[in-house]
């Protein structure tokens, strides 16, 4: 975590976590030297792990999720649904109502969230003038909560693989539950305090029309036309997300593959 802060960079940080792991496994092993646990990183721990079925599953639904993504971004479909929200969207409150409904419709996965949501509504919340930091507040303060309960998402999958691991070495013991991952789950979605009360927080600041500290000075500066908008330096993911050239947004090419892997899936 410290290295991802420093370098703001993530993979390399995550190998040079795992390597640090396997050198403490080999230290503190008495079959194995620290050197020989780091040489083990690859055909061992890596290996195993991406055998693993249910890191496996995990994985293959990210990717199927990532593809719904996709389809509905090039399909027309996102534009589609950010056409039929921003139709109303007219004042600086509804514009903010409109990211925060976005930001729920969009559950499938956060950081996918982030970039469809982020990158669609930009232009939008940029004409009522409202400020980059308020749009970015919305989006972060959604995009997590709602991919934490929300019945088919990324989350939900790694969720019920460590769920499963555990019911297995409670069954591998005296006691037995009864009750699948998935029943868990949902009974467990009761005590997801933070997740709903962010939601309805968001909502309850929308409505409210007010600010706090740096925001409030951010939301001034947006109204008056004095904020400082710093265009992104590497990579925008606008062209990526838009969608095919010739097409017609509808909204049922959104609604009919969200639909397909929601019924699918349960």
């Amino acid at each position: 975590i410290a290295l991802a802060l420093i370098f703001k960079e993530v993979i390399s940080s995550l190998v040079i976590g795992i390597i640090t792991g396997a050198a403490f496994i080999g230290y503190y092993s008495d079959s194995e030297s620290m050197s020989g646990s780091i040489w083990r990183l690859t055909d061992t721990y890596v290996l195993e792990s991406l055998t693993n079925p249910d890191h496996v599953s995990i994985i293959m639904m990210s990717l199927m999720i990532g593809g719904v993504v996709a389809i509905i971004s090039k399909n027309g479909g996102m534009q589609a649904i950010v056409n039929k929200v921003s139709k109303k969207a007219n004042t600086p409150r509804r514009g903010q109502f409109a990211t925060w409904f976005m930001g729920i419709a969009i559950f499938f996965d956060d950081y996918a969230n982030t970039l469809v949501v982020g990158n669609t509504m930009r232009p939008l919340t940029d004409s009522l003038k409202i400020s980059r930091a308020k749009l970015s507040y919305i989006v972060d303060s959604t995009a997590a909560p709602v991919a934490a309960v929300a019945f088919v998402t990324t989350w939900i999958g790694a969720e019920l693989g460590y769920i499963e691991g555990a019911l297995n070495l409670i069954n591998a013991s005296e006691n037995q539950v009864s009750m699948s991952a998935y029943g868990v789950f949902l009974a467990s979605l009761q005590y997801a305090f933070y997740p709903f009360l962010c939601l309805i927080f968001i909502a309850m600041l929308i409505w409210s029309n007010r600010d706090f500290g740096p925001m409030a000075k951010c939301e001034r500066e947006a109204r008056q036309g004095r904020e400082v908008i710093k265009q992104p330096s590497k990579l925008d993911l606008k062209e990526e997300l838009s969608m095919a050239e010739g097409v017609r947004p509808k909204l049922y090419n959104a609604l009919i593959p969200i639909l397909t892997i929601v019924v699918g899936t349960m």
